[in-house]
This record gives C-alpha cells, sequence and structure tokens, in this order.
C-alpha cells in the first residue's frame, strides 16, 4: 500500500501507477476542482490509467449522481468499499 497524500498533480499519480502498477487506486474527493470537474478528471484518469480500477468516494462525488467511467466503483463507507473491492478482484 501506498499513501500520496492529498493534492497529488494528476501527472504525478499517472507515474506512479505506471512505475508500480498497483491492484487499484483509492481517492476521495473531499474539495471542488476549480478548472475542470469531477467527472472530467475521472474520465481523464480512467483513460490514462488503462484498467486500473478506480475506487472513489467523498463529499464531492456523493453531493450529487455523476457519470463514473467503466473501471470506477463508488463507495459510500467502508463496508460498501469492500464489497466493490471483493467484486472487482473476484471478477478478474
Amino acid at each position: 500500500h501506498l499513501y500520496l497524500g492529498q493534492s497529488v498533480p494528476f501527472k504525478d499519480i499517472v507515474n506512479i501507477v505506471h512505475q508500480l502498477k498497483p491492484q487499484f487506486v483509492l481517492t476521495i474527493f473531499t474539495l471542488p476542482f476549480e478548472q475542470i470537474t469531477i467527472e472530467e478528471y475521472l474520465n481523464e484518469m480512467s483513460k490514462t490509467l488503462n484498467s486500473v480500477p478506480l475506487f472513489i468516494s467523498g463529499f464531492q462525488v456523493m453531493k450529487e449522481p455523476i457519470q463514473l467511467p467503466v473501471n470506477a466503483r463508488l463507495f459510500k463507507d467502508t463496508k460498501d468499499f469492500w464489497e466493490e473491492f471483493n467484486n472487482v478482484v473476484n471478477a478478474k
């Protein structure tokens, strides 16, 4: 497991994912973006990271419905995360 902290630039996330090839990426959105919507950010992340599963949570994605990329799963709490995680792992 690797924790990157908050406000990590997109290019750094991409570099780390390409180097370490993680089983998944978990990200929590607590604050809105200024220059891009979260939906646009997730679509770009999905496209750039290819098939790496994305687990998404946080106030910004829960407050109103968004269209998630095919490799992204939304979770609202720890129980929900583990259910989604097991679904993705067992599907491989």
